[in-house]
């Protein structure tokens, strides 16, 4: 780790940072777990994921929570999910899938559907979609800066987290930030297998309280994600789901 990398912090990305958190989140799955399942040639993989990333950003920055390092090097997407929190739909997505991918849309929807039958909605939670660190920077502390900022706003709000994991790289990284995990499931008959993981909530004054019924996040979600604390990096990381 450099003295550069200990001067790193995070801040909450704007609709200004779609393109750098677009290109990041492409640099670092592009080589991801799940990349050669699901669009075999690498450099198709690298030309349909700038669209179909863009897309999800747009999404993200709407709808969920998007932090970046202030060296723009890595990025963390999140949105409020589960106990009856519900992250709206991307207008037109399947159609936008086919244009995208053609033929390897089958793929993504695949992966959708997986996620979507295993998720723990029944639980209030901050899901983690994408934890992403260029390749350049890995393993120099942005992932768990990034991490360790997250979850110190769930903390606050007593909100467990929730994510899946894509290899034992990944896992080993989650499982230092207190991540523990969940059955194992696969994408589809004779597909790459994903690794769900659950941190749960810390006690910090409202455990037992879902977010909605306390109305907290209008307010406190505004003034975290607006102000959140500065960091300095500490360890290594990367990132979460692969596609």
């Amino acid at each position: 780790m450099t003295r550069h990398d200990r001067l790193i912090e995070v801040r909450r990305a704007t609709t200004q940072d779609a393109t750098q958190v677009t290109a990041v989140l492409v640099a670092a799955f592009v080589n991801g777990d799940l990349g050669p399942w699901l669009v075999p040639n690498k450099r198709d993989r690298r030309r349909m994921y700038q669209p179909y990333f863009g897309m999800l950003v747009r999404h993200a920055l709407e709808h969920g929570w998007v932090h970046i390092t202030s060296d723009g090097k890595a990025v963390a997407v999140s949105y409020l999910r589960g106990g009856g929190q519900v992250i709206p739909e991307i207008p037109e997505y399947d159609r936008r899938l086919s244009r995208i991918f053609g033929g390897y849309a089958e793929g993504f929807r695949a992966l959708d559907a997986a996620i979507e039958a295993h998720h723990p909605d029944d639980v209030e939670q901050c899901y983690v979609q994408f934890l992403a660190v260029n390749p350049d920077v890995q393993r120099r502390g942005r992932g768990s800066l990034l991490l360790d900022d997250l979850h110190e706003y769930a903390d606050r709000l007593g909100l467990p987290c929730y994510l899946e994991s894509t290899g034992a790289g990944p896992t080993a990284l989650y499982d230092r930030h207190g991540y523990r995990p969940r059955p194992s499931f696969r994408i589809a008959a004779g597909g790459p297998e994903l690794f769900p993981m659950w941190r749960p909530e810390v006690d910090a004054g409202v455990r037992g309280t879902s977010v909605s019924a306390a109305r907290v996040p209008a307010r406190a979600l505004s003034q975290w994600v607006e102000h959140p604390p500065a960091k300095s990096c500490s360890t290594h990381g990367r990132g979460p789901r692969q596609p």
